[in-house]
């Protein structure tokens, strides 16, 4: 594939050629975007391809997402909210998150230990 600097990842029809051959236990993945309405979202068309391709080869998918990906979405939609096992971000989510979360079986995690009481407490599996 074409290693793309900004992003540090491959892209291109090789990339996904090679990625079909293949099928992980564990994918861990981020995007631009993400909103309750649309799901997980890019500009950049072959980036989302890769990441499309590694959400639907893999057992477990991990979504990280830093605080400032959930205010809009791109206009390359490339997966579904609800196809998602666990999310990892930074600052805790509105409620409307963690209620979506619950209800749809994903995990929600906090990296910032300030948040594991309050997080441990609202989102039980």
């Amino acid at each position: 594939g074409t290693f793309r600097q900004r992003t540090a990842s491959f892209v291109g029809p090789h990339t996904l050629a090679t990625l079909h051959g293949y099928y992980a236990d564990h994918a861990f993945i981020s995007c631009p975007y993400i909103t309750l309405e649309h799901g997980l979202s890019d500009h950049k068309l072959d980036e989302a391809q890769v990441r499309a391709d590694m959400l639907h080869h893999s057992r477990e998918k991990i979504l990280l997402m830093d605080h400032t990906k959930f205010t809009s979405n791109g206009n390359i939609l490339f997966g579904n909210l609800p196809e998602i096992d666990v999310l990892i971000t930074d600052q805790v989510l509105p409620e409307s998150w963690e209620d979506y979360c619950r209800q749809n079986n994903i995990l929600l995690e906090y990296t910032d230990t300030r948040f594991h009481t309050q997080q441990t407490q609202h989102i039980q599996y």
